[in-house]
């Protein structure tokens, strides 16, 4: 069974319709707000979930409903995603890694110390 017909996209405003069709073309908006955008109006034109789903590269049509439901719930901030959290450095190196909650500095400092001498 389709979730399509459980819970259709609502209509969207013009400037719903803007918004998300500025985001879809973006260059420098993250990703996964321009997958959002671009599986929103795909709907919003018609596909059905699988089809939208297949068009931003995802597998299941479980989680463009999922995307549908909070856009008819939240609107455009829908889009932004709304889970995890600030993880900091790409590399880790923060005073709250293992490391320096276990009292000691983290290995790749104690790499970079040893190389410039005592």
């Amino acid at each position: 069974m389709s979730c399509h017909q459980k819970d259709p996209l609502r209509p969207l405003t013009a400037e719903e319709r803007q918004e998300l069709t500025r985001l879809s073309r973006s260059l420098s908006a993250p990703a996964a707000q321009v997958e959002r955008a671009r599986a929103l109006l795909a709907i919003a034109d018609g596909a059905s979930y699988t089809a939208a789903a297949h068009q931003v590269g995802r597998r299941h049509n479980e989680t463009i409903s999922a995307w549908v439901s909070r856009f008819n719930r939240d609107g455009l901030a829908a889009v932004r995603p709304g889970h995890g959290a600030d993880h900091g450095p790409a590399m880790g190196l923060t005073r709250s890694s293992a490391s320096w909650r276990n009292g000691r500095e983290p290995r790749s400092a104690n790499r970079t110390a040893r190389r410039r001498g005592p």
